[in-house]
């Protein structure tokens, strides 16, 4: 009895996670009710008392799951069934195609390791062609073969949102990083940036230093999967394109020498036009104190910038307009117009935090720009990038609070409520503690003080007042701060 079927047995029920019965598992491995009875036998003797495999008149097979991931038994080869998500399967099997497209690969081949039904195969294909499209990619399926059609960039682009990078917001934690395993790429992708780094006396931060390294990445991964053509049809118009164009030749230079260096790395010769990608890339990032001397259309870059601010503060109701910001946020506009314009994509790791902590700003950049789109003929904007341009905004308003004159009332006026005062002070920068007073002296204080906007007491006060008034415990746990902190907020 083949190993093979004991194995696709176990992980049939893996993923089955009920009981099944023995036609059931004998149509999936296409055997006999009797070989399901052997397996499960054979599987079973290597367990002793307890059966891996339990079994009931009349339900069939199920799986003790929990002793099956506790096992030592050699029988479970537990590396070779590892548990994979369907995501995670169709992941795998879409990347695999991606990386030698538009190579075939046989289907069977494709599956194989899954032991999936028919339908379920299908099911696959199905999403994954689904996927494919998103990229403007098309999955072709003819003679048992499954392959790729598509550009070479929406390839690329294809495999970069394959490649889980969440929480990489430092280049050197890649090397620990099992989304990138083969680590002698990764120290040479290391060693070209900081060339260009070197070369242009700049420093490429974040986000951009991590698309530059994913490019890089997937751009070894492609040359050695797949015969890239180095055909010189097209390099005449190359060759005029960068010269009639203004662009900038210290980029340009060392772009085509880190191809250089690649194709002495792996050993094979790159289409001329790689060294324009990487090209592109670089002029598509915002690089400290680098500006490219490039001729583009400046006039468009201050247009699109003015717009955005006005949109969104006609969004918000709130001012944004300063000479700071329109410098700051024309910075970041000129090359994401480029990354527009040549389909470049840029990841954005904090985009979740992004959307929670500053939603509405959020809502209001998006709603601007993509109305700015249309405007101005750009193409579509992703989330990644108003992630990105709402930070310029939400730093504006950090920046800008306004500070919030307030009072701090406690029975007596003492004692606790100087505790309470440090730790208000210590967590709210924005609160001006103006008088820290008793609850007798309420009315007297609102007239002293006619400016507070805010009063934080530990009682109700005797009477309603015209401010707003937040009832917190003397020792200002988290539930008074996320209370307190919903008020700042509505009085900002």
């Amino acid at each position: 009895m083949s190993k093979e079927r004991e194995h696709k047995l176990i992980y049939l029920l893996v993923n089955k996670r009920d009981f099944v019965t023995a036609k059931q598992l004998a149509d999936e491995i296409h055997s006999s009710d009797k070989t399901i009875y052997r397996i499960v036998s054979k599987i079973n003797s290597r367990y002793g008392e307890q059966p891996l495999i339990i079994s009931e008149r009349g339900r069939g097979y199920k799986l003790d799951y929990q002793r099956y991931l506790d096992s030592d038994q050699p029988g479970a080869d537990m590396e070779s069934l590892s548990i994979v998500s369907p995501v995670e399967r169709r992941n795998k099997i879409m990347k695999r195609l991606l990386l030698v497209a538009p190579r075939r690969v046989r289907t069977n081949e494709l599956f194989e390791e899954y032991f999936l039904s028919a339908s379920s195969q299908i099911a696959d294909e199905k999403i994954i062609a689904e996927i494919l499209q998103r990229y403007n990619l098309t999955l072709v399926k003819k003679n048992g073969y499954l392959n790729i059609v598509g550009s070479e960039l929406n390839i690329r682009d294809a495999i970069q949102g394959l490649i889980n990078d969440t929480g990489i917001v430092d280049l050197n934690q890649i090397l620990n990083d099992d989304n990138f395993p083969r680590k002698y790429d990764v120290r040479f992708v290391f060693e070209q940036i900081r060339y260009i780094e070197t070369h242009i006396e700049s420093h490429i931060p974040y986000p951009y230093n991590l698309n530059l390294f994913s490019y890089m990445y997937i751009l070894l991964d492609r040359a050695r999967n797949t015969k890239m053509p180095v055909s010189k049809v097209n390099d005449d118009v190359l060759d005029k394109y960068l010269k009639d164009s203004s662009v900038d030749s210290r980029l340009l230079e060392v772009s085509q020498q880190v191809i250089k260096n690649t194709e002495a790395y792996i050993s094979a010769k790159l289409p001329k036009i790689e060294g324009y990608y990487l090209y592109q890339y670089l002029v598509s990032s915002r690089i400290d104190g680098f500006v490219p001397n490039t001729v583009g259309d400046h006039s468009k870059v201050q247009l699109v910038t003015d717009d955005l601010i006005a949109t969104v503060e006609s969004l918000t109701d709130k001012n944004f307009h300063n000479s700071d910001l329109v410098s700051r946020l024309s910075e970041h506009i000129r090359p994401m117009l480029n990354r527009l314009d040549n389909h470049i994509n840029i990841n954005n790791n904090l985009l979740d935090q992004i959307k929670i902590e500053y939603h509405a700003v959020f809502e209001a950049v998006k709603t601007a720009i993509n109305q700015l789109a249309d405007k101005y003929n750009l193409a579509q904007i992703n989330d990644n990038e108003v992630g990105f341009l709402t930070l310029y905004f939400a730093s504006e308003l950090e920046k800008h609070k306004k500070h919030i004159e307030t009072l701090i009332m406690c029975t007596t006026g003492i004692g606790t409520s100087e505790l309470l005062k440090s730790k208000i002070i210590a967590n709210f920068s924005t609160l001006d503690i103006v008088d820290v007073i008793a609850t007798a002296s309420l009315d007297d204080a609102l007239r002293k003080y006619p400016q507070i906007k805010l009063v934080i007491s530990t009682v109700r006060p005797l009477h309603a007042v015209a401010v707003p008034v937040v009832i917190v415990s003397a020792m200002f746990n988290m539930e008074d701060r996320k209370k307190l902190n919903e008020e700042v907020k509505n009085l900002q």
